[in-house]
């Protein structure tokens, strides 16, 4: 997972693409074409800072396909939910956690088939970006 350091990081990402952008920060995204985007752009619900990694909510059909089906996914999170590991999201925050379904969100997807050859992007993004909003 790669932390971009600015605004303009991820407007240079973007550029040309095909953006689903949930946020509604860098551009307004049409909807039209949820089948066929290239990258997706989600807020996270919290984050992990050992290992660096994501947690997000899975509300709808909509983020569901936003942190699945993108080549480039890109998450975006402030400072206020930031935790020094995984364990202590979930014992911090298990009450609202108890009854939802989430997803940890730690880089890009991995997979080796039987010949041992490691694919990226198979069982989701390919490459995953964090934005830090100040």
């Amino acid at each position: 997972m790669i932390i971009l350091k600015n605004k303009q990081e991820v407007l240079d990402i973007i550029k040309g693409k095909k953006v689903l952008d949930l946020t509604g920060i860098f551009i307004f995204s049409n909807k039209d074409f949820l089948e066929n985007f290239e990258i997706a752009i989600t807020y996270v619900d919290y984050v992990s800072l050992e290992p660096f990694s994501f947690l997000v909510i899975v509300e709808d059909d909509l983020i569901k396909k936003a942190i699945i089906l993108p080549e480039i996914y890109i998450g975006v999170y402030d400072d206020k939910r930031v935790y020094r590991n995984p364990d202590e999201i979930i014992l911090k925050n298990k009450k609202f956690l108890i009854d939802k379904e989430f997803v940890f969100i730690g880089g890009e997807s991995l997979t080796a088939d039987i010949e041992k050859e490691l694919i990226s992007g198979v069982h989701g993004p390919a490459e995953v970006f964090a934005y830090r909003m100040i």
